[in-house]
């Protein structure tokens, strides 16, 4: 499979987003960059492009797909802070491409559109695959074991992050221990 991500048109931040800002969420740019996925696995990532509501790509990705089902597109604003912000997402089934090669227009949610250019190689198999198991990693617990976990606080518009210190700290004003 050849896929290439021409632009997007029309995005606009979501009210999560723009909970924290007065004016008009219409009048406000994102950062954006388009997540793709072929059945939940991850095929890469656009770069992003700054404060813009109609930002043109131009980026491909080819990848080998067997017994794929689907496509998603998710797109996010890339925030200084992790998590990034979800602005809109899409889905199109395999079965739904006609032709080997398709230049499409495709709708987001909740607002928005994506513009992409597909080419499908190989054969195509109508029977669907549907014993899929679930292996479990046994190396993802001890590649997660020691890893620390920085919750990020959200007060008044402002990011917090808690912060453990290794020997005691005492404020520099008052001679208080933090």
């Amino acid at each position: 499979m050849f896929l290439k991500i021409i632009e997007a048109d029309s995005l606009r931040a979501t009210q999560h987003s723009t909970r924290y800002f007065p004016q008009n969420p219409s009048t406000i740019f994102v950062s954006p960059y388009v997540s793709i996925d072929i059945d939940d696995l991850p095929l890469g990532r656009t770069h992003t492009k700054e404060k813009t509501t109609t930002p043109s790509y131009n980026e491909e990705f080819s990848s080998d797909v067997f017994s794929g089902q689907q496509l998603h597109f998710t797109i996010f604003h890339d925030a200084a802070l992790p998590p990034d912000e979800f602005v809109a997402d899409c889905t199109i089934k395999f079965e739904k491409i006609h032709d080997k090669k398709s230049d499409l227009w495709i709708d987001l949610e909740p607002a928005g559109r994506i513009h992409i250019a597909i080419e499908l190689q190989g054969q195509f198999s109508d029977s669907v695959n549907s014993e899929r198991h679930f292996k479990r990693n046994k190396q993802a617990f001890a590649q997660r074991r020691f890893a620390v976990v920085r919750r990020v606080y959200e007060i008044n518009g402002h990011k917090f992050m808690a912060t453990f210190f290794r020997q005691p700290t005492f404020c520099s004003i008052c001679s208080e221990f933090i």
